[in-house]
């Protein structure tokens, strides 16, 4: 899903000599706008450098596939792979952060997993597709979360289905992170995350006059009704 954000950070890369440093502090994916970090942005940073990647998390996720593609990237490349959430892992974010060799939550941050959203317009016929392929994409983020954290994939099912948070503690005991460090959470409170059932409050002060806000409140308002779906 494309949450709405009052701060655009962008990817942010720093590409030492003996190592490179990517900070996601994005949604995923391309937005409305062409904004957004992309597999191919982490791509062309990879190219262009050598030794182990740090990676740095504050996003509230987006589009499922773009989080998957920037996974699979990660993986690819051989090179050790730490990842440190700084804020916020949720959603497909928290897809790219199992990447990562080892995993680290800074103090007050947090992960949510949850099954794949997407947009489905049509009859009946069509809805049905649309749960069909859902059902294969929640399938298919589940076996990576699984493949990292060593959980049977049913209760990594069931953790998905009830949109779960977890503090840098639970994310330990589940197996989605390996440790804590001292290192303080990066505010969240740029993500409106009102979309989401479960989101703890960290709620954006945006700005009324945004056009966009009421076209998020009416996706939201259509999506509790159950008549649409946005992506992971």
């Amino acid at each position: 899903m494309r949450s709405l954000r009052n701060k655009v950070t962008g990817l942010k890369i720093v590409n030492q000599a003996d190592s490179l440093t990517l900070e996601i502090y994005d949604i995923l994916g391309q937005d409305f706008f062409g904004e957004g970090i992309t597999a191919k942005s982490i791509s062309e940073a990879l190219n262009g450098s050598k030794g182990p990647v740090n990676v740095r998390i504050n996003s509230p996720g987006g589009d499922a596939f773009e989080g998957v593609a920037i996974y699979n990237v990660l993986r690819a490349s051989g090179r050790p792979i730490s990842v440190s959430v700084d804020g916020l892992a949720a959603s497909a974010a928290s897809v790219v952060a199992m990447a990562g060799d080892s995993i680290e939550m800074g103090t007050g941050s947090m992960m949510m997993i949850h099954p794949a959203m997407m947009l489905a317009i049509g009859d009946a016929a069509e809805m049905r597709k649309a749960a069909e392929v859902l059902d294969s994409v929640t399938n298919s983020l589940a076996d990576i979360y699984t493949q990292r954290t060593k959980n049977e994939k049913q209760q990594v099912l069931d953790w998905m289905n009830a949109e779960t948070w977890m503090n840098p503690q639970e994310a330990m005991d589940r197996g989605f992170s390996d440790k804590m460090s001292e290192t303080k959470a990066a505010p969240t409170a740029q993500f409106d995350l009102s979309i989401f059932k479960h989101a703890p409050e960290v709620r954006a002060e945006i700005s009324e006059a945004d056009p966009t806000i009421e076209l998020m409140r009416r996706r939201v308002s259509l999506l509790r009704e159950g008549l649409v779906c946005t992506k992971n």
